[in-house]
């Protein structure tokens, strides 16, 4: 079954984005593509070959722009922007979805991120991260 949903993830490149790759193509659902900008001069290598990953190199420096040459690529129902160090839980993609088709045109919805323990992040104790927002 071909999906409606599309990834685009901008990228240096790192190893992070290998582990989110995969977390997104073991989901229920499965996007038709990923796209990948990668602002690097040298090419990666992916060791297993997925029919959905394009990747693109660039020399856009910084995410909004990596995005931005994302977003001319894709022709996807519904977008989805991540960051190369994300992973998706099996259900992630097809709960946005079905929240999205509920919600209906012209709405947003997005993820809740955890940190490693499964807490939610917006509900971190930030005076461990004082400095931050000072």
């Amino acid at each position: 079954m071909k999906s409606e949903i599309e990834i685009i993830i901008p990228s240096l490149g790192n190893k992070k984005l290998f582990k989110t790759i995969e977390s997104i193509n073991r989901g229920s659902i499965v996007p038709n593509k990923i796209i990948c900008l990668i602002n690097n001069k040298k090419k990666i290598n992916i060791k297993k070959n997925y029919k959905n990953l394009k990747i693109y190199y660039t020399f856009k420096k910084g995410q909004i722009l990596q995005r931005l040459e994302a977003f001319k690529i894709t022709s996807g129902k519904f977008i989805l922007q991540l960051d190369d160090d994300i992973i998706l839980e099996k259900n992630c993609l097809k709960n946005l979805l079905k929240s999205l088709k509920k919600l209906g045109k012209g709405n947003v919805v997005g993820p809740l991120f955890k940190d490693l323990s499964g807490e939610p992040i917006h509900k971190i104790n930030r005076s461990h991260f004082k400095f931050f927002y000072d």
